[in-house]
C-alpha cells in the first residue's frame, strides 16, 4: 500500500495539479480539479476530478526497494524523498533529493531543477549551465575548472566559422617560407636585380635588369610618349643610336654659342645652331633725335608751336598752332568775327524782309504806323476796317486806353450789353465788377466777405433756389404752408422743429435718425469743382476760368428710416501750376437703400487759357451737373469767364456758387487761383502776367444739411 500511494505521489506531482487527498469518490463533488485515491466499489482507484466526473487516472511505472519515508513538502506539485532506497521511475517529473540518493538504471525523459553531486556513467541532452570541478580525460582535459583542448586535437572543417586560410601556393613571384605559421612575401632579390620574369615566360626569377648595369629601353615604333617620363639625373647622360631622335621641352644651353651681328644690327632670325641670321642697321635714340628734317638743312623736333621748317604735334587736347592752311575745307565754325564783306542796306526808313547768307538785306518795305482812327494806323482800305482781328502770336497793348470793348468803365451801367462783356463801376473805386451773364441781363461779380458783406439782398421769410430744374440764376422761394419760416425756422404743420444736423466730410459713414423725430428735411449739395491753372509767360497774360458749383437736391421726408449711409467728398482740386483744367468735385449721396437716393454731384473744373497779349476771354465748362433724388434737383452756377485785356492785365474769373454757398472766390489778376470756403462753391481761377506758373483754387467741399421735425 505506501509503494502504490508513493508510486502514485510520483506520477502525479505535476505543476497543473494543486491537491493529492483521499476522498469518498461516491459522495464528494470538489470545487476544483484535483488527483484523489477513493473506493469505488470496493476497489481502491486513483481517480481526477474534471469539474463535472471522477475519470480513472492510470497508474505508470514501477519498480523494488523500500521507501522508509514518502511525504509532500516544499513548493507545490515537488516531492522531498528521504532514506537511501534506490528508486526507480519513468515519465516526467520534478524531484528534489536532498540527500545522495542512487539512480539505478537508466533515467530517461526531462529533467528540471538543479542536480548537485557527482553523476557516475554516461550523460546526454543539454544542460543550461554545467560548473564541474572533476578531471576531464582525453583530447579536453580539466583539472577543477581549467579546461583546456590539446594540440593538432581540433580539425578545421565547415563546422568552424570566421575566416581562415586553407593553403597557400607560392606563384606569381610570392614565395612561402614553412609550414605551419608560414609566411608569405616577395621572392629576395640580390642589390641590383629586379624580379622579372624569365626568358621562356615560365616563372618569376631575379636578374640584372641588362649587362653593365646600364638599361636598355624598347623602341618606340611612332607616336609619342605621353604616359611616363624618362628623367636622366645629374652626370647621367643619354645617348642616341640610329635614326631616332629625342626632343627636349626645354634646354639649359645650346651647344655653343651662335654668331652675333656687328654692333648696331639686328637680326631678322637666328638658326637651329644659335647663329644669327640676315643683320640690318637700326636707327639708334640718338639718330632720332638728331635725324634731318625734311627740307635737309637743319635738325629739328616736332613742336606745336607755329614753328617754321619743324615737324607739327598735337598739344595733350589735341590741338597746334599753324599760320595759313591752304586746303579745301568743309564743315561749320562755331563762331566768326566778321563776315567777308559787308553786306547791302535797306534804304533809309525802309526794313529788311530778310538777310542772306552773304549779309545782304532782302526784301526791303516801308512800315506804316502813326496815331489816331484803326483805318489810319493800319492803313486798312477793304473790309470792316473798325474791326481789329488778333491772330495767334499777335498783341494789342491797350494799357492805355479808356475803355475797351466788351469790357467797359464807367459811373453807371450800360442799359444793353451782350453776353461776356465786363463792366467795371468807377464810382466804387472800381471794386465793384459786372458780367453779362445774358442779353441786356449784367450780374455782379461778388468778392471775398461774409455773406452779410456781400452786397445780395433779398425779401423777408424767402428762400434761395430755382422753381425748375434748368440751369439759371438763383431765385428767391417763397416759403408757403404747411412749412413757415420765422426767425431763422422752418416750421412744418403738424410737425415741430427739433434740430438741424449739419454732415460734413466723410465716406460711407451712417446716420441714425433720433428718436422721436417724424420727419426729415434733407438738403444737400456736390463739393464744387477745382478753378483751372495758369501758364505763366513773359510779357503775356493768361486768366483761367473758375470752377462750377455743385449739383442740389433736397427731400421731405415723412417716414424716415432708422438709419441712411451718406458720402461727402472735399472741393475738386484746382488746375495744377501750368496750362491744366481743374479737377471736378466728388458726389454727395444720402441714401436708406430704398425710397430715398439722393445725389448731388460734384461740380466741373476750371478751364485754363493759352497766355498771350490779345484781348480774349476764357469760357468754364458748361457741362451742367444736376443732383438726383430730390423733391427739388437743381445744378450748381457755372464759374466765372477769364478776361484778358492785353499782355500785362486781366482777371481770371471767380467759382461758380452752390444752393448752399454762395461764391467767395474773388477773381485775381496775377496770383494763384482762391480756394472755396462755402458749401459746393467752385474754386477760382489763376492768372499770371508773368512767367510765373500758378495753380487755380480748390472748390468747397459738399455738405448734407438735415432738418428734423417730430
Amino acid at each position: 500500500m505506501k509503494k502504490l500511494l508513493l508510486i502514485l505521489a510520483l506520477l502525479f506531482a505535476s505543476p497543473v495539479y494543486a491537491q493529492f487527498v483521499r476522498v469518498d469518490c461516491n459522495t464528494t463533488k470538489p470545487a476544483a480539479s484535483v488527483i484523489a485515491t477513493c473506493w469505488d466499489n470496493g476497489t481502491l482507484k486513483a481517480k481526477y476530478w474534471t469539474g463535472s466526473a471522477w475519470v480513472d487516472w492510470p497508474i505508470l511505472g514501477g519498480g523494488s526497494g523500500t521507501v522508509t519515508s514518502v511525504g509532500l513538502s516544499g513548493t507545490p506539485n515537488q516531492i522531498t524523498v528521504t532514506g537511501t532506497s534506490p528508486i526507480t521511475t519513468s515519465g516526467t517529473w520534478t524531484l528534489s533529493i536532498p540527500t545522495n540518493p542512487t539512480l539505478p538504471g537508466t533515467t530517461t525523459g526531462t529533467f528540471s531543477g538543479n542536480l548537485t553531486g557527482n553523476v557516475t556513467g554516461n550523460v546526454t541532452g543539454n544542460a543550461d549551465t554545467v560548473t564541474t570541478n572533476a578531471n576531464l580525460t582525453g583530447p579536453v582535459t580539466s583539472v577543477g575548472n581549467a579546461t583546456s583542448i590539446a594540440n593538432d586535437a581540433v580539425a578545421l572543417g565547415t563546422q568552424t566559422t570566421g575566416n581562415y586560410v586553407s593553403s597557400a601556393t607560392a606563384n606569381q613571384g610570392l614565395l612561402i617560407t614553412g609550414t605551419e605559421g608560414a609566411s608569405l612575401g616577395l621572392i629576395d632579390c640580390a642589390a641590383s636585380e629586379i624580379l622579372k620574369r624569365n626568358a621562356g615566360d615560365t616563372a618569376w626569377e631575379c636578374a640584372a635588369d641588362s649587362t653593365g648595369g646600364s638599361p636598355t629601353f624598347d623602341a618606340i615604333a611612332s607616336g609619342t610618349n605621353t604616359t611616363a617620363a624618362m628623367v636622366v639625373g645629374t652626370g647621367g647622360s643619354l645617348a642616341v643610336s640610329g635614326s631616332g631622335t629625342i626632343a627636349a621641352t626645354t634646354a639649359a644651353a645650346l651647344a655653343a654659342n651662335g654668331a652675333n651681328c656687328s654692333a648696331g644690327n639686328a637680326p631678322l632670325g637666328v638658326d637651329a645652331a644659335g647663329a644669327v641670321e640676315s643683320c640690318f642697321d637700326v636707327a639708334t635714340q640718338t639718330e632720332l633725335n638728331t635725324h634731318e628734317a625734311l627740307t635737309g638743312t637743319s635738325a629739328h623736333g616736332a613742336t606745336t608751336t607755329n614753328t617754321a621748317s619743324q615737324l607739327v604735334s598735337r598739344d595733350a587736347s589735341g590741338n597746334f598752332a599753324a599760320g595759313t592752311i591752304t586746303a579745301a575745307l568743309s564743315g561749320n565754325a562755331t563762331t566768326a568775327t566778321a563776315l567777308a564783306a559787308n553786306g547791302t542796306n535797306c534804304g533809309a526808313g525802309d526794313a529788311a524782309g530778310g538777310v542772306d547768307a552773304n549779309g545782304n538785306a532782302e526784301g526791303c518795305f516801308t512800315p506804316s504806323g502813326g496815331s489816331g482812327d484803326i483805318t489810319d494806323v493800319w492803313a486798312c482800305t477793304t473790309g470792316n476796317c473798325n474791326a481789329l482781328t488778333a491772330a495767334s502770336g499777335d498783341s494789342l497793348d491797350a494799357g492805355s486806353a479808356d475803355a475797351s470793348s466788351p469790357t467797359t468803365r464807367s459811373t453807371t451801367l450800360p442799359a444793353t450789353c451782350t453776353e461776356g462783356q465786363h463792366h467795371q463801376d468807377t464810382d466804387s473805386g472800381g471794386s465793384e465788377t459786372y458780367v453779362c451773364t445774358a442779353t441786356n441781363t449784367w450780374t455782379k461779380l461778388v468778392g471775398e466777405g461774409a455773406v452779410t458783406t456781400s452786397g445780395l439782398t433779398m425779401a423777408t421769410a424767402r428762400l434761395l433756389g430755382r422753381t425748375t430744374a434748368s440751369t439759371g440764376a438763383i431765385e428767391e422761394l417763397t416759403v408757403s404752408a404747411p412749412i413757415t419760416l420765422s426767425s431763422g425756422a422752418l416750421s412744418l404743420a403738424g410737425y415741430t422743429f427739433s434740430q438741424k444736423t449739419t454732415l460734413s466730410v466723410a465716406a460711407a459713414a451712417t446716420y441714425t435718425t433720433p428718436a422721436g423725430v417724424r420727419a426729415l428735411f434733407v438738403q444737400l449739395v456736390g463739393s464744387g469743382g477745382g478753378g483751372g491753372g495758369i501758364d505763366g509767360v513773359t510779357s503775356q497774360a493768361g486768366m483761367a476760368s473758375g470752377g462750377n458749383g455743385g449739383g442740389y437736391a433736397e427731400k421731405f421726408i415723412t417716414s424716415p428710416s432708422a438709419t441712411y449711409t451718406y458720402t461727402i467728398t472735399v472741393g475738386g482740386a484746382g488746375g495744377t501750376a501750368g496750362a491744366n483744367n481743374g479737377t471736378a468735385g466728388g458726389t454727395t449721396s444720402f441714401s436708406d437703400g430704398g425710397a430715398t437716393n439722393m445725389t448731388g454731384p460734384g461740380g466741373n473744373g476750371g478751364t485754363t487759357m493759352t497766355s498771350g497779349t490779345s484781348l480774349v476771354t476764357q469760357a468754364p465748362n458748361t457741362t451742367a451737373v444736376t443732383g438726383t433724388g430730390g423733391d427739388i434737383n437743381l445744378s450748381g452756377s457755372f464759374g466765372q469767364y477769364g478776361l484778358r485785356l492785353s499782355g500785362s492785365a486781366g482777371i481770371a474769373g471767380a467759382g461758380g456758387a452752390s444752393m448752399l454757398g454762395v461764391s467767395d472766390t474773388r477773381g485775381v489778376t496775377s496770383a494763384t487761383g482762391v480756394s472755396a470756403l462755402n458749401f459746393g462753391v467752385g474754386g477760382g481761377g489763376a492768372g499770371s502776367t508773368d512767367n510765373t506758373d500758378r495753380a487755380g483754387g480748390q472748390g468747397g467741399a459738399g455738405v448734407i444739411i438735415i432738418w428734423e421735425f417730430k
